[in-house]
C-alpha cells in the first residue's frame, strides 16, 4: 500500500470555505442532491422491505457518502442542500415510517461534521482516513439521538430496543464512512469537483 493512499491532499480538495455561494458550489450541490435522493429511493425501500423502514440502516450507511462528499466539496451551502433535499423527496414518495424525520437528522449530521472537517483539513493540510472515520462515526453518535428520541417517545419502544437500534444506526455509519473516504479520494483527484 502506497503511503498516501489514506490521504487526500488539500490541494487535491477545492477552496475550503463553509459558506460557498458561486454558482459551481451550488449547481454542484444540487446535482449531487439528486444523486444522494436517487440512492436513497433504492436504499430506504431496502430499510423498509427488511425492517419496516424503522431504522435506516442501509440508507444511514449510503447517506454518509453523500452528505460527506458535499459538506467537504462544497461546505455547509453543500451539506445543507443534500439534507434538505432528499428528506422532501422521501416524503412525497412515502419510503417509510421515518422520512418526516429525515431532515432533521441529516442536518444534526451535517452541520458538526461540516464545520469539524474543514477544521480538520486546515490543521492537518488534508485528510487522513482514521480521523475522518472518527468524525463520521462521532456524528453519527449526535445525529442518531435524534432517532433515539423518535424510537422512545414517538414510536413507544422499550429502553433495550431503542437502544439496540440506536448502536445499529451508529455502526452502520462505520461502512459507510469508509466508502466515503474512497469516494472523496477518487472524485478529488479526478479534478471533476473545483
Amino acid at each position: 500500500m502506497k503511503p498516501g493512499k489514506l490521504f487526500i491532499d488539500k490541494e487535491d480538495l477545492p477552496e475550503s470555505r463553509l459558506w460557498r455561494r458561486d454558482t459551481r458550489a451550488i449547481v454542484g450541490s444540487i446535482l449531487l442532491a439528486v444523486a444522494f435522493a436517487a440512492n436513497m429511493q433504492i436504499a430506504e425501500r431496502i430499510d423498509t422491505a427488511t425492517v419496516g423502514g424503522i431504522i435506516p440502516w442501509s440508507g444511514t450507511m449510503f447517506a454518509r457518502i453523500w452528505i460527506t462528499a458535499d459538506g467537504i466539496f462544497y461546505g455547509l451551502t453543500g451539506a445543507l442542500i443534500v439534507a434538505s433535499f432528499n428528506p422532501v423527496i422521501a416524503i412525497l414518495t412515502s419510503t417509510g415510517p421515518l422520512a418526516p424525520f429525515h431532515i432533521l437528522t441529516n442536518w444534526t449530521f451535517s452541520i458538526p461534521f461540516t464545520l469539524l472537517v474543514h477544521r480538520l483539513i486546515r490543521r492537518n493540510r488534508g485528510l487522513h482516513m482514521l480521523p475522518f472515520v472518527l468524525l463520521v462515526v462521532s456524528c453519527a453518535l449526535v445525529a442518531g439521538l435524534t432517532l433515539f428520541l423518535l424510537w422512545i417517545y414517538v414510536f413507544k419502544f422499550s429502553m433495550p430496543q431503542a437502544m439496540t437500534l440506536y448502536v445499529w444506526y451508529v455502526f452502520m455509519s462505520l461502512p459507510g464512512s469508509i466508502l466515503a473516504f474512497h469516494f472523496i479520494r477518487g472524485v478529488s483527484r479526478s479534478g471533476v469537483v473545483a
